[in-house]
Parts: structure tokens; C-alpha cells; sequence
């Protein structure tokens, strides 16, 4: 397949990709938020859902019962053994604020000029949906593409925890086998 058929299979996808970001901005998972985790929570199974429907493994992770909860949605791609791309997240977004300083609701998920509007439309669902949407579309043709290896997404449902990302790190890491690219991405996020 080649990247010109790949650029129009993605134009021809676009709005997916658009309905997608517009239901994660739908979600106000606000930080902090007293309805934080029960939006997060929301956040987590939207994603897994639609990755799950496109072939994924979902697995979770949590510090305790009370505590949030990390995502890994995890596929094979061909099946054939070979490098692992992992793609990472977080839910969550800055409180949106006094609602009447909005010239839209934060929350519409609101397409206007062609631009999709609401919070975390750039920082970070917008972002989230995009991996999430080609996690799809790479587990969807891997077979054409002849890829091999796995593919991961990871998300957290806040981007402020630290303590989750040394768990996930050191269990992740282990088990996968990509210790080094994770522990630069810790060493960027403490800092």
C-alpha cells in the first residue's frame, strides 16, 4: 500500500477521526474535578471500547481498588514477532473554568469553521483521539502493510501520576521488553 493511498484512506476517514475527538471533549474529565475519577473512568472505557472493537487486548492497572486506573489496549498487529510501537496519552484536562468567559460551551465538542472546539481539543484529546485513531487504522491494515511486531497504546487517566507511571514503567518494561524508550519518557515527565 502505498503513502498516497494511505493519506487517502485517512481524508476519507477524516470525520471518524473528528467524531471521535468530539466524544472524548464530550467527557469533561476535568482536573481536579469532585467528579474526576467517575469522568476518567468514562474516559477509560470510551477508548477501550472502540479499541477493543478493533481487535485489541484491554488490560488495567491499579495502585489499589480506590485508586485510578492505567489503560493498556495492546494487539498483535500480524501476529508475526517483531518491534513494539507503544503510543501514550493521559484523560484528563485543566478545569475548564467560569463557563461564561466561553465564547462556545468547553464541552460541545463543536466543529466551527472547520475548527473542533472545547477543552483539550489541542492538550490533550484531540491528541488522544489521533492515536487512538491510528492505533485502528494500523491494527485494521496491518495485514496490508505488512507490519510486524505489536502495538500499544497506553493511557493514563491523569497526567499528573507520577506513582502509576513508575508502576506501569517497571511492570510494562519487564514484561515488554521497551524499558529504555519508557524510562526517558518518565525522566521527560518529571521534569
Amino acid at each position: 500500500m502505498s503513502t498516497r493511498i494511505i493519506r487517502q484512506l485517512i481524508r476519507s476517514r477524516q470525520q471518524e477521526l473528528v467524531e471521535l475527538a468530539a466524544s472524548f471533549i464530550r467527557i469533561p474529565s476535568e482536573n481536579p474535578s469532585p467528579e474526576f475519577k467517575k469522568r476518567s473512568a468514562e474516559m477509560g472505557r470510551h477508548i477501550s471500547r472502540y479499541l477493543a472493537a478493533k481487535g485489541f487486548l484491554i488490560t488495567e492497572h491499579r495502585r489499589s481498588e480506590n485508586a485510578l486506573v492505567t489503560v493498556v489496549c495492546d494487539a498483535p498487529l500480524t501476529r508475526v514477532p517483531g518491534p513494539r510501537l507503544l503510543f501514550c496519552g493521559h484523560t484528563d484536562v485543566v478545569p475548564a473554568g467560569d463557563c461564561s468567559h466561553w465564547t462556545f460551551d468547553p464541552f460541545s465538542g463543536e466543529v466551527r469553521a472547520g475548527m473542533l472546539l472545547g477543552r483539550g481539543a489541542s492538550d490533550m484529546k484531540g491528541g488522544l483521539a489521533s492515536l487512538t485513531f491510528v492505533a485502528g487504522l494500523l491494527q485494521e491494515f496491518a495485514p496490508t502493510l505488512n507490519l510486524k511486531g505489536r502495538l500499544s497504546e497506553y493511557f493514563t487517566l491523569s497526567c499528573c501520576s507520577t506513582h502509576v507511571l513508575k508502576i506501569f514503567l517497571k511492570r510494562i518494561s519487564q514484561k515488554h521488553g521497551v524499558q529504555q524508550y519508557l524510562k526517558t519518557m518518565f525522566y521527560i515527565s518529571k521534569n
